[in-house]
């Protein structure tokens, strides 16, 4: 997301598994994604659950602390470097 809060770019990572996660319980996956087609530049990395790929509305609630914007959990700052 830039600044306003607008998405500048999104991928929906491969092998996780939200819906073994139960709540009240601390759950830990790894994955990894690229995002091609996003500028160079700083921007803020931004998690959301959507009911299917390619859908950017966000459909699940975390019990979180994070900050949001539009429904999307603001995960921190991320520098995209020129491809």
């Amino acid at each position: 997301m830039d600044d306003t809060g607008k998405r500048v770019a999104t991928a929906w990572p491969q092998g996780l598994h939200p819906g073994q996660w139960m709540p009240d319980k601390a759950t830990k996956e790894k994955t990894s994604v690229s995002f091609p087609s996003a500028p160079s530049g700083n921007y803020r990395l931004a998690l959301a659950l959507t009911p299917k790929a390619g859908d950017p509305k966000p459909y699940i609630r975390l019990g979180s602390d994070l900050p949001m914007t539009d429904g999307w959990y603001v995960l921190g700052a991320i520098n995209v470097a020129g491809h």
